[in-house]
C-alpha cells in the first residue's frame, strides 16, 4: 500500500488494549470499550449481533494480544455505482437507450456490484469494458 495511505505500514503492537491505546494515542477507555463490545459481539459463524452496522464476515474476537495497529487513511475505490452502459460500453440514458457518441469503462460505470465486490475484480471490469468502448467508439466514429 501506498505509503500516503497506510504510513508506510509500521505496526505499532502492545500487550493490551489499553497500552496500544496509549501507544497510538487514542483515549484508552473509548478503544477498551469498543473492543469490548466488539468482543461480546461476536458469535461462533464469525458475525455479530447487536452492534450497528453489523458485522457479517470474519468476525473474530481481539483478545489474544499481541494488539496491533497500523496508522492507515480512508481511501475511496468506486462508488458501487456510475453510468449504466450496455455491453458494447455505450452510456444508457434513463431509458436504457444510447446516448450518442457517449462510452465508459471500469469504475465510472454502474450496475455491476450489489452489497459487495469480488476483490481485484476492478482491473477485469476496466480492461473488458474499455474494449468494448473502444471499439465500439472507433466503429461509430
Amino acid at each position: 500500500m501506498a505509503d500516503e495511505f497506510a504510513g508506510a505500514a509500521v505496526p505499532v503492537t502492545a500487550p493490551t488494549v489499553a497500552e496500544l491505546a496509549e501507544r497510538i494515542g487514542v483515549p484508552t477507555d473509548a478503544l477498551v470499550r469498543t473492543i469490548d463490545e466488539f468482543n461480546r459481539a461476536c458469535t461462533k459463524d464469525e458475525s455479530t449481533t447487536g452492534l450497528t452496522p453489523p458485522k457479517s464476515h470474519f468476525a473474530v474476537r481481539l483478545d489474544k494480544p499481541p494488539f496491533v495497529a497500523y496508522h492507515a487513511v480512508a481511501g475511496l475505490t468506486f462508488t458501487f455505482g456510475g453510468v449504466r452502459i450496455d455491453i458494447e460500453g455505450r452510456a444508457l440514458d434513463a431509458d436504457g437507450v444510447p446516448v450518442p457518441g457517449l462510452y465508459a469503462a471500469g469504475e465510472a460505470t454502474g450496475g455491476l456490484f450489489y452489497g459487495d465486490y469480488p476483490g481485484g475484480a476492478a482491473l477485469m471490469r476496466a480492461a473488458v469494458f474499455g474494449r468494448a468502448a473502444g471499439n465500439t467508439a472507433a466503429a461509430e466514429a
